[in-house]
C-alpha cells in the first residue's frame, strides 16, 4: 500500500493537484498521470492496484503503466512525500 506522508497536504483544483509539504514548506503541482495516481495514493491502494487502473484508464501496455506508475513512485519517495 502506498500512502502519502500526513506532513503533506494536497488540494484537488480542476488541474490536478497542489501539495504542500509542512516539514520542508515545498510546494509541488500535479497535473494529468501525475494527478491520477496522487489521487490513487490518497486513496491508499497498492501499486499493483495503481497500474492496472492506470492501464484500463489510458489504455495503455501494462509495461508502460508499470514504468510510469515506478518512476512517479519514485519521485514522490525522494521527495518524502509518501510511505
Amino acid at each position: 500500500m502506498v500512502k502519502r506522508k500526513p506532513e503533506v497536504v494536497s488540494q484537488k483544483n480542476e488541474a490536478g493537484f497542489v501539495l504542500l509539504d509542512m516539514e520542508s514548506g515545498k510546494f509541488y503541482s500535479l497535473y494529468d498521470v501525475a494527478a491520477d495516481i496522487w489521487e490513487y495514493v490518497e486513496q491508499e491502494l497498492s501499486q499493483e492496484k495503481i497500474i492496472n487502473l492506470l492501464k484500463e484508464r489510458y489504455g495503455i501496455s501494462e509495461k508502460k503503466a508499470f514504468n510510469d506508475v515506478n518512476a512517479f513512485l519514485d519521485e514522490l519517495r525522494k521527495e518524502d512525500l509518501i510511505t
